[in-house]
């Protein structure tokens, strides 16, 4: 099970990231990845690599969703000297199911989603009872 401190502060983002997104429009199935796209780009999350390993040490459970998850995408990252990127990885792919979860992007899953201010304000709430643990 992952942990809930790790939902939470991925969930934040999440809303973070979509307040930023206003006015653009996105398939639903994409949005997970487009939210962290800047990220991604670079191969890190920036907030240091001992601070990245911190969150990683204290969520077994996280860390045990990333392998499944890097193993499933055929990718290789070695948490102590890429933890940056594996921690990365473990944002997008928790971020894209608890999107999964929301019904306005559900709906939206194969079409674009217009990201006004309601729709933002309608996936943010949605978010607020996903629970990536259950989908698993």
């Amino acid at each position: 099970m992952i942990e809930h401190g790790i939902i939470d502060d991925v969930r934040s983002c999440l809303k973070d990231r979509l307040e930023e997104f206003e006015g653009r429009s996105v398939y639903g199935c994409d949005l997970g990845y487009e939210l962290f796209d800047d990220d991604n780009r670079t191969g890190a999350i920036y907030i240091g690599r001992d601070k990245c390993f911190d969150i990683l040490r204290g969520a077994p459970g996280f860390v045990s969703f990333i392998d499944e998850e890097l193993e499933e995408l055929d990718m290789s990252y070695d948490m102590y000297r890429d933890s940056e990127a594996y921690l990365l990885v473990g944002y997008m792919e928790l971020g894209r199911r608890m999107l999964e979860e929301c019904k306005t992007v559900s709906d939206s899953w194969n079409d674009e989603l217009r990201l006004d201010s309601q729709t933002i304000a309608d996936i943010s709430d949605e978010l607020d009872y996903a629970d990536p643990n259950g989908a698993f």
